[in-house]
């Protein structure tokens, strides 16, 4: 996995709080079908939401930058797990007849991390972790995805 903005590295262990939150929210993202009451994962049958078993029409579509963002969990020595989410986010998921073909293009404003503590959002935001100065920008890209045996695409 690697990120550069500008020619510059974007710190390993920032990105490693990225990687699996997005994978999710892109499978998450493709794997939601639309059911007869018209929205995406609403109850059908029994009360569960459906699964598609096959993807969306092909094409690029744009991530809601409104109604999205990345959300992490990093493991702090002390308290435990620490949840966050950068708010500011933009990019695209590419859906093709081919999952190998299928991508996730995300781009994040560093500064827009929020942790729900202002403390540590600064701190996180400094040299020591983000520099969000030097970096104000990382962006992800993951490729391929599979479908499980549940038939969800991840």
């Amino acid at each position: 996995m690697s990120s550069t903005n500008a020619g510059n590295r974007v710190p390993k262990r920032a990105l490693s709080l990225l990687g699996v939150s997005l994978l999710i929210g892109a499978g998450w993202a493709l794997a939601n079908k639309t059911s007869a009451a018209g929205h995406p994962g609403a109850p059908a049958g029994k009360g569960k939401p459906q699964v598609a078993s096959a993807l969306p029409a092909p094409g690029t579509y744009q991530i809601d930058p409104v109604h999205s963002f990345v959300y992490f969990g990093a493991w702090h020595h002390i308290v435990g797990l620490v949840r966050g989410r950068f708010d500011n986010t933009t990019g695209t998921i590419t859906v093709s007849q081919d999952p190998a073909a299928c991508g996730l293009d995300v781009t994040i404003d560093t500064f827009s991390i929020s942790t729900q503590f202002t403390e540590r959002d600064d701190d996180l935001r400094g040299p020591d972790f983000f520099d969000v100065r030097k970096f104000p920008t990382m962006t992800y890209q993951g490729r391929g995805i599979r479908q499980t045996s549940g038939g969800q695409w991840t």
